[in-house]
């Protein structure tokens, strides 16, 4: 279904508003110009402007429509601004489905906004739930394919989602625990960039990636299962911002794609495999095994695996499950790899030691790691300590620009791809390139 818009910048284009303005004893503002500026200051997320104007103008305007059906509150909740949205919640904004269906509910459980969501349900006493947008959508729907364990709680504990009703909505419900996505990496007709500036014309490759739902009758088990052993773990299922950067920073970069070439690789935690089936299709290593462990994970990989085995060309692939702490032994005997890639694998101090122990047993001695993290991931300054420690050198370390952060789905906006991996531009990444030394 068509998706909220990205987050805007400002509404620095408005005039001002006069002390005539704001003067209600001499006139109240128009509706339709109030409902303008109050959709504009929800819009950008200005609380202080959007409050001046709903004390000048009274209720009038607090439910002006877009052109395409959406009120302020559908641009305040999908955007995150909760101040916006108290301040319409007790202007008695009114909670309406635009010309597409989506209510503020639907925009704000798309966006993962929880907090919002919350305020939501909250407020509007009599809403409901389960009331589905033109294209058969419900919150609930969106709920359970965000992979938000707060927001899916505060659906399903909702009065509206009746057990009866819940099993009548199951046909759907089954229908969105898998959604498979068309990416294109390495080209496509965009500017290939090298890190020294340079760039040239590259064609990219299509790629067919499942994700499921993290979706579990037990509540304490959703959003990674956190607290439970990894084999448990369900976080693989979805697909996460950090993922679509390593394949675009791998794939679109040319001297980092040329130094692939030909080589051994492995990524780790790959998820769906976005980063080692993006290197596979694009960067003619020599084989490259995309690795994991939950058992519903590794189906899902080889079903990726499956979809795409003809756009590999010369390139071995394989799916392999993969224990970490038994890796430090490497029991299979894997390797040793000239690369090994992942994304955002350490979120616990107590990992890193496992972690740095079992890249020293996968990675040849001068090999290569090229890893995503979030900046504010916990255990990202005691990984870069150990690595240092273990021999490892930084050959690069940056940011994620706005190249790494640009839509990678084929016949998907912008918009689309923002409702669909929020993450991909609401988190920031850096991308760490270390070299093993030399033996």
């Amino acid at each position: 279904s068509p998706s909220p818009p990205p987050p805007p910048t400002s509404s620095s284009h408005l005039a001002p508003l006069t002390s005539h303005d704001t003067r209600l004893s001499d006139f109240r503002m128009a509706a339709n110009e109030a409902g303008k500026r109050i959709l504009e200051h929800a819009r950008y997320g200005e609380p202080e402007e959007l409050k001046k104007v709903l004390e000048s103008s009274g209720s009038d305007g607090v439910d002006y429509k877009s052109s395409n059906g959406c009120s302020g509150l559908h641009y305040a909740s999908v955007n995150g601004h909760a101040e916006c949205v108290k301040l319409l919640i007790d202007a008695k904004a009114s909670h309406f489905p635009n010309e597409s269906g989506n209510t503020p509910l639907h925009w704000a459980t798309q966006g993962k906004q929880h907090k919002i969501v919350k305020m939501i349900l909250e407020a509007y006493k009599d809403i409901d739930v389960l009331k589905k947008n033109e294209f058969g959508k419900g919150a609930m729907s969106h709920a359970f394919g965000s992979g938000d364990a707060g927001i899916l709680k505060d659906i399903l504990s909702h009065h509206s989602a009746t057990e009866e009703r819940l099993k009548s909505d199951q046909k759907q419900i089954d229908a969105i625990r898998q959604v498979t996505h068309t990416f294109v990496f390495g080209g496509d007709s965009k500017k290939i960039k090298k890190e020294d500036g340079g760039s040239k014309q590259t064609q990219g490759k299509e790629l067919l990636i499942r994700e499921k739902a993290i979706m579990n009758a037990d509540l304490s088990k959703i959003a990674g299962g956190v607290g439970k052993k990894a084999l448990n773990d369900e976080t693989g299922l979805a697909i996460w911002g950090a993922s679509i950067i390593l394949a675009q920073w791998l794939s679109c970069t040319e001297d980092v794609r040329a130094s692939l070439k030909n080589k051994k690789l492995i990524e780790l935690g790959a998820g769906c495999g976005v980063g080692g089936f993006a290197v596979a299709a694009t960067c003619d290593a020599s084989s490259v095994i995309v690795s994991d462990l939950a058992e519903e994970t590794i189906d899902n990989l080889k079903h990726n695996l499956s979809l795409n085995k003809e756009k590999f060309g010369d390139t071995k692939v394989d799916v392999k499950s993969i224990d970490w702490g038994e890796c430090t032994q490497n029991p299979e005997g894997l390797g040793p790899f000239d690369v090994v890639i992942g994304s955002d694998l350490v979120y616990d101090r107590d990992v890193v030691s496992i972690f740095t122990q079992m890249l020293q047993t996968l990675l040849k001695p001068g090999g290569e790691f090229f890893y995503v993290t979030a900046e504010n991931r916990a255990g990202r300054a005691e990984l870069i300590s150990a690595l240092m420690k273990a021999g490892f050198r930084m050959v690069n370390v940056s940011k994620a620009g706005e190249t790494l952060r640009k839509n990678p789905l084929k016949n998907k906006s912008m918009d689309e791809c923002n409702a669909l991996f929020s993450d991909l531009r609401s988190t920031e990444y850096q991308l760490w390139h270390l070299r093993r030394k030399s033996e």
